[in-house]
């Protein structure tokens, strides 16, 4: 999904991913279930720049994405 975050003045194009957990029932057999919210990569004015980007600024991109901001 993608998910337009803003550090102060600059906004950031984030692609925000939803990891699935693996489940087993012994009657159903195995399905998944929605997992956690991660960024799979930022760009800013087109340009990739995942890696550079501190831990902490990814988990209040992920925060604010689910908080709806």
């Amino acid at each position: 999904m993608l998910y337009t975050y803003y550090f102060g003045n600059i906004a950031l194009e984030c692609n925000i991913e939803e990891t699935e957990i693996d489940h087993f029932d012994p009657m159903s057999g195995h399905y998944t279930k929605p997992g956690d919210f991660f960024v799979e990569s930022v760009s800013h004015k087109g340009q990739d720049i995942t890696e550079i980007i501190d831990e902490s600024i990814l988990d209040d991109i992920v925060r604010a994405f689910i908080e709806g901001e």
